[in-house]
């Protein structure tokens, strides 16, 4: 005798049944992809972009200080546009699974049980990828920003951001000139391998305790190029003038017109004047709001009608600022000098640089190692067999020194200086 769970008579019934059954399996494994799909998260995947150009960024800061530091030339690269894209894929089966089960009494075949049971399945499966352009950074409006000194006007910013300004000092400043009355000018190289290093440090020390640095002024316009007649007006040379050096406005002057540039806001070196000492201070640069430069402007008012009379000493003070490209350059001789020194650190002692919350445990301006990396390490690159890492630890100023660096990096880049060839394409 055979039993089944459908039973012929009961079919109609039975399949109604079973269509109800699948019909809201269906629903209900819709409605269960629908939900994973509105969950899928793209947010993370942002981000990790956003780490991996941060990581690349610091990387190649990092490699071109390590090539300058082996005199080698200088290659930049940027990731000009990263594409992300993501996919889901969701899919669902219903199946009947039939299982015959056979009864036996004495051996002999009794009956047969025949039972169908619906088994519903659901997938999903999610993918990303992404490609991304590399620019190679070479072109002529580049490297000339590349190649600028850097002006005062950008350190005043930073130094009002509350960076040291030691920090400043050494990382921007080529070179000090002074002179004073009846000595012969002195000129102090900030060169880490050159032989007078040691005693642009201890200049630059005096300096600061005299309140080196800086103040924010406006100059005036400038008079360009020759008086200007009538007839030359009307010749149309002051239109091809103006053209070849755009910027400029026309003003009437006695005898005639002259072209000026226009002025705007300028910042000069000067100091404040801590220290009561005259030796190595040039008095003739006391910022505007130096307690010393008021005190002598109320002395001079009292025996002058010349309220800009200053009673000083004529001392002068010059100091000519690194480009972009001298601050790689002398980031690379820095690590250079710090690992054929030995224990010669460059260290920063003033009270602003103590007083930076951000150096850690070590007063470091810049520390390298080599082939110590670590999982954590600000930057790590291989450099022609050697590992070279700004470590996390006992980093210093190292992570300040990078902040600047990367902005500085950015400020020589222009729209036009990303050339549209000469793009590598990755994907």
């Amino acid at each position: 005798m055979v039993t089944t769970s459908l039973n012929t008579g009961k079919r109609p019934y039975l399949e109604r049944v079973w269509s109800r059954l699948v019909t809201l399996t269906w629903v209900a494994l819709s409605l269960s992809l629908s939900s994973c799909a509105t969950m899928v998260d793209f947010s993370s995947w942002a981000v990790g972009y956003n780490n991996s150009v941060e990581q690349a960024r610091n990387q190649l800061m990092l490699l071109n200080i390590v090539r300058a530091s082996e005199n080698m030339p200088l290659l930049f690269t940027g990731v000009q546009v990263v594409r992300g894209n993501g996919q889901n894929s969701v899919g669902g089966s219903a199946g009947i699974t039939r299982s015959v089960t056979a009864n036996t009494v004495s051996g002999a075949l009794a009956s047969t049980t025949v039972t169908n049971a619906l088994a519903p399945s659901v997938t999903l499966q999610v993918t990303s990828g992404f490609n991304f352009d590399v620019v190679v950074l070479d072109s002529a409006e580049f490297l000339q920003g590349l190649l600028t000194p850097i002006s005062v006007l950008t350190f005043n910013h930073y130094a009002r951001q509350g960076i040291p300004e030691e920090l400043l000092l050494h990382l921007l400043v080529e070179k000090i000139t002074i002179t004073r009355p009846g000595r012969p000018t002195e000129t102090y190289q900030n060169e880490p391998l050159g032989r007078d290093y040691k005693q642009f440090r201890v200049v630059l020390a005096s300096l600061l305790q005299h309140g080196l640095t800086t103040e924010v002024g406006s100059s005036s316009s400038e008079a360009i190029g020759p008086l200007l007649t009538d007839a030359d007006l009307k010749s149309g040379s002051s239109t091809e003038f103006s053209k070849a050096l755009p910027g400029l406005f026309l003003a009437k002057v006695p005898g005639g017109y002259r072209f000026f540039r226009p002025g705007g806001t300028i910042a000069n070196f000067c100091f404040m004047g801590e220290e009561t000492g005259q030796s190595a201070l040039p008095q003739t640069s006391l910022c505007a709001d130096s307690p010393i430069r008021k005190a002598r402007q109320a002395e001079a008012a009292a025996e002058s009608t010349d309220k800009s009379v200053l009673s000083a000493v004529d001392a002068s003070m010059s100091v000519q600022m690194r480009s972009t490209s001298g601050v790689f350059n002398y980031l690379g001789n820095l690590a250079r000098y710090q690992a054929e020194s030995g224990d010669d650190i460059l260290n920063l002692h003033s009270r602003e640089a103590i007083a930076y919350q951000r150096q850690g445990k070590s007063r470091s301006m810049f520390r390298v190692v080599k082939n110590q990396p670590m999982p954590y390490d600000i930057a790590s690159v291989e450099y022609r067999g050697t590992v070279y890492s700004l470590p996390r630890d006992e980093q210093g100023y190292s992570a300040t020194v990078l902040m600047v660096l990367n902005q500085l990096f950015s400020l020589s880049k222009s729209v036009n200086s990303i050339p549209s060839t000469g793009t590598v394409v990755v994907r």
